[in-house]
């Protein structure tokens, strides 16, 4: 880790102050406000560093800009209420402290942009300074899935690399003192190209720390940065299912656009499977070219559980439910709509005259590819779950529990899994992981695998509440929500009370041992 993130975090304040960043951080709210409107927002940074460009976003005045008080130390945020809620990602403990001195609202995680996965969803994502550090396109890649999967539907991703290749100006040597602290401190920056060739810049930083006696103590710390070509930037943000648009100040905003674009005219089709934690299922996007530029005309989201569709995803965003009962399966839904009314539709979202220009025979064959491809990724892109059956096996009648402690990377706890036999096979029907820091459970791991988080503040116990559930006799209902109905129908009370008595004591002995 670089010297200034771990040793020298401290001068972080000195090196780098929050009211530098008060006008860069005007560009992106005006960036998150023309998309996303004028409401509350989540928000997630990664490598958020010292948060100082978070800070001007989410503590901002009444109007919904970032604060101009040039003279705040960082204060007065202890008293404002945050305008949006945030979740920040950094690999550095001290850097994560000095944000959350300055911005006390956020909740923090320490990890890799490129391998965090946190199990959430948000409005919009950033990565300021941060993205620099990304020197490999393969970094670039690693980075754009993280965001894939915590960007909510809608939400948009903000990116600001320094440099691209080409408007990058060669070595520079930058310069800065503060006589008025103690100790008085000064910082050197040198940017160079040390192989034109490859795609890294270095960053040679002198930190001159006056100390008490009046002698001067010499640091030196070196940075290697990415540089790449704006193409490649957009090339690559593409590749990860985004639509990119550059904005001033700004590399881009990237918004979702589909794994697989089918179409080569004024009306083209994106397709992509879709995991939303608690939902699954295919997103069919249609885009249509807008003055030079492609925007999401509609937008549908073929969940299994909660399907819906988007008028205007960019404009309007009327967004409408669909019954499953009445209306049968959303993606055959879907498509018909597609075939039968796509003109109406786009101008419903507000697009009249790309809607006038739309000929349906000329579509016939982009709408017969879309639905094929579609009906193949939703057998293909399915997500299933498929978890061990645990250390200790009890039988209880049809279904059978089975109990472990599980280490994550980044989460540990103990797991029950509620399993049964399908014919000869053995499936996991329920599982309930209950863990320290994000507890949840799957209806169907092996099938929809809807997975539901829990509240800890509201659900402190996540193992007591489990067996709760299993006691208070929820666990039927469960299995058939679960679509094991059968199941749940030859469970007997007197035999699964007992054996629920077994699962406790093992479970509570197990979460025991393992305590830290």
């Amino acid at each position: 880790m670089n010297r200034m993130y771990d040793e020298f975090a401290h001068l972080w304040p000195l090196i780098s102050h929050h009211s530098d960043y008060e006008f860069e951080a005007e560009h992106w709210q005006d960036a998150l406000t023309a998309e996303l409107g004028q409401g509350r927002l989540r928000i997630l940074e990664l490598g958020v560093g010292g948060g100082n460009n978070l800070h001007h976003i989410i503590y901002s005045n009444c109007d919904g800009r970032p604060s101009r008080d040039l003279a705040c130390n960082g204060e007065h945020m202890l008293q404002d209420q945050p305008a949006h809620d945030a979740v920040v990602v950094d690999l550095s403990t001290k850097m994560l402290a000095n944000c959350k001195m300055l911005n006390p609202s956020v909740r923090q995680h320490i990890a890799d942009m490129q391998t965090v996965r946190l199990y959430e969803r948000f409005d919009a994502i950033l990565i300021h300074d941060a993205v620099c550090y990304l020197i490999s396109e393969d970094d670039i890649r690693a980075t754009l899935a993280t965001a894939r999967e915590h960007l909510a539907s809608g939400g948009v991703l903000i990116m600001a690399p320094d440099w691209y290749i080409e408007n990058y100006p060669g070595t520079q040597l930058n310069c800065r003192i503060r006589r008025d602290i103690t100790p008085e401190f000064a910082s050197i920056e040198y940017d160079h190209d040390p192989d034109p060739s490859d795609s890294t810049l270095e960053s040679v930083f002198i930190y001159i720390i006056k100390n008490e006696d009046g002698s001067a103590r010499v640091e030196e710390d070196r940075h290697i940065t990415g540089i790449f070509s704006i193409r490649t930037w957009l090339n690559l943000i593409e590749q990860a299912g985004f639509r990119a648009k550059r904005l001033p100040e700004v590399i881009v905003m990237a918004r979702e656009r589909g794994d697989v674009i089918i179409g080569d005219g004024n009306i083209k089709f994106g397709l992509e499977y879709r995991d939303l934690l608690n939902d699954q299922g295919v997103c069919l996007h249609a885009l249509g070219d807008v003055d030079g530029e492609e925007v999401e005309l509609l937008r549908f989201d073929c969940f299994d559980h909660q399907p819906h569709y988007h008028y205007g995803p960019e404009k309007r965003n009327t967004r409408l439910m669909l019954d499953k009962t009445t209306e049968g399966d959303s993606l055959d839904w879907t498509l018909k709509q597609l075939n039968e009314h796509l003109p109406e539709m786009v101008r419903r979202a507000g697009y009249d005259e790309l809607a006038d220009s739309i000929d349906m025979d000329s579509l016939q064959d982009a709408l017969a590819e879309t639905e094929s491809t579609a009906k193949q990724m939703a057998v293909d892109g399915r997500r299933t779950v498929t978890h061990d059956r645990g250390d200790v096996i009890i039988e209880a009648g049809p279904v059978r529990f089975g109990i472990e402690f599980r280490e994550l990377m980044n989460d540990r706890g103990v797991a029950i899994h509620v399993m049964g036999d399908l014919g000869s096979d053995e499936y996991e029907l329920l599982t309930f992981d209950c863990f320290e820091r994000a507890p949840h459970y799957h209806y169907g791991p092996r099938a929809k695998n809807q997975r539901l988080y829990l509240d800890m503040t509201a659900t402190p116990d996540p193992l007591n509440w489990a067996l709760g559930l299993f006691k208070g006799g929820k666990l039927a209902s469960m299995l058939e929500r679960a679509g094991y109905s059968d199941h749940a129908a030859r469970l007997n009370p007197a035999v699964l009370a007992e054996k629920v008595a077994e699962v406790e004591q093992v479970a509570t002995e197990m979460q025991a041992a393992n305590a830290k």
